[in-house]
């Protein structure tokens, strides 16, 4: 293998967050004292309970606060948003656009929790889909100035997976299996990670790929290839249409997909 990057480290309160957010257990309280002591979680969930999506009576001001109004589960989900942005904020020098890379990252979160079953599976399969891009990120965020040259020749067609490997000497699943179990992210989802290009890895892998897939058929791309260029793209069946009626249709589905990006900026800008 060529030249490994170093994986990003995650500061301690990063980690505390998301060590809180892969345990069922945890309570409101314990989330908001953790998120209290970092000023972009912070931004982040007040931003989601303070905007209009959220239909708020009186400004929210601290984040326990904040976490009632929106709930635990929106909370997890903005959360993970927020400490994946904060690590990887330097896409844009690599090539990437990086807010149609979060517009397909949460459209395909949003559409992997609505494709799988239980709420316990439905809240790892957002986190599976809002990180199977992680390797690239991480790839992108180390080293720009190589991961320009894969999105030049992502952009013409080539696979991605494929430019990747010619570039740096590994592509950016493989790699996301590396950051993701140093990042002590729990093992189905490293296993969706691994899997996502074909969903063949598992039932996470699956639904990952199939919000992938119908992100494609919306017309978003990954910021790097246009939806066209996509090895997932095709048009949208019947069953799709019935998933995403139950998400309130396709433009409410874009729509929170829009809604979480806010709060990502939001935070990045803080």
């Amino acid at each position: 293998m060529a030249q490994v990057h170093p994986i990003p480290t995650l500061p301690a309160v990063h980690a505390q967050a998301l060590g809180l957010l892969s345990d069922p257990s945890t309570s409101i309280p314990q989330l908001g004292q953790v998120v209290e002591t970092d000023p972009a979680l912070t931004v982040s969930v007040l931003r989601a309970a303070n905007s209009a999506a959220s239909a708020p009576v009186t400004a929210i001001g601290t984040p326990a606060e904040a976490i009632v109004r929106i709930g635990l589960n929106t909370t997890r989900k903005i959360i993970t948003a927020a400490v994946v942005s904060e690590s990887f904020n330097r896409l844009d020098y690599a090539g990437i656009d990086s807010s149609e890379l979060w517009r397909h990252l949460f459209t395909t979160a949003l559409v992997a929790d609505a494709s799988a079953w239980g709420a316990e599976q439905r809240s790892t399969a957002f986190t599976a889909g809002l990180l199977h891009l992680i390797g690239r990120m991480a790839m992108a965020q180390s080293d720009p100035q190589r991961y320009t040259q894969v999105a030049a020749i992502a952009r013409t067609g080539h696979p991605i997976l494929d430019a990747e490997a010619n570039v740096f000497g590994y592509d950016s699943q493989s790699w996301g299996v590396e950051v993701a179990r140093a990042w002590d992210v729990p093992d189905e989802i490293v296993e969706a990670i691994g899997g996502f290009s074909d969903g063949s890895l598992g039932p996470l892998a699956w639904v990952a790929w199939n919000g992938r897939r119908i992100a494609a058929a919306l017309g978003i791309g990954d910021g790097v290839q246009s939806a066209e260029q996509m090895d997932v793209h095709g048009e949208l069946s019947e069953e799709d249409e019935q998933l995403l009626s139950g998400l309130g249709g396709s433009e409410a589905l874009l729509e929170q997909a829009e809604w979480m990006l806010g709060s990502v900026t939001t935070a990045k800008a803080a």
